[in-house]
C-alpha cells in the first residue's frame, strides 16, 4: 500500500512537503490528519471531512474503494461496509483464465477476504487471500 503525508520538517526548516510511504504487509499506519472525502456537486470536486454519519440532501453516502492487485483487473467501487465479504479476483492472463473457469477449486483460490472494522471512530479495511502459498521446491 502507498500512503501520502504531509512533513513540516525538512531538512532543518519548517516547510511542509509531501512525503510517499510504502506499507509492508501486515503493517499498520496512523494518518495523522483529518479524513476527508471526494464529492462531486454542480460539476465541481470537492474534498469534504469525511464523517460516518454524513449524507447529502438527506441521503446516505455510501463508501467504497477501488482495488488493483497486480495482474488482475480492477475492483471497482467495493462497498466498505463493516463486516466480512469475498471479492473475485479476475485475471489479466487468458490462459490463467480458461484454467479457472474449467476447475472451480482455481477458481476459489482466486479471491480475496475483505474485512472491514471500526477502528478510531474510522474504517479499517483489511483485505487478504484466504490461502497461504508454500512453496516447497
Amino acid at each position: 500500500a502507498r500512503i501520502h503525508q504531509l512533513s513540516h520538517i525538512v531538512r532543518g526548516t519548517y516547510e511542509p512537503s509531501a512525503c510517499i510511504s510504502y506499507l509492508n504487509y501486515g503493517e499498520r499506519v496512523q494518518l495523522v490528519f483529518p479524513p476527508t472525502m471526494t464529492i462531486i456537486k454542480n460539476l465541481s470536486v470537492h474534498e469534504v471531512p469525511f464523517n460516518q454519519k454524513s449524507d447529502i440532501d438527506g441521503e446516505k453516502i455510501s463508501q467504497s474503494v477501488d482495488i488493483q492487485v497486480s495482474g488482475f483487473k480492477w475492483l471497482k467501487n467495493v462497498p466498505v461496509d463493516i463486516g466480512r465479504r469475498f471479492l473475485d479476483l479476475n485475471p489479466l492472463n487468458k490462459d490463467v483464465v480458461r484454467k479457472i473457469e474449467n476447475d472451480w477449486r482455481i477458481r476459489n483460490a482466486f479471491e480475496l477476504l475483505l474485512e472491514v472494522s471500526i477502528s478510531d471512530g474510522g474504517r479499517q479495511v483489511s483485505i487478504r487471500s484466504p490461502f497461504e502459498i508454500i512453496n516447497k521446491t
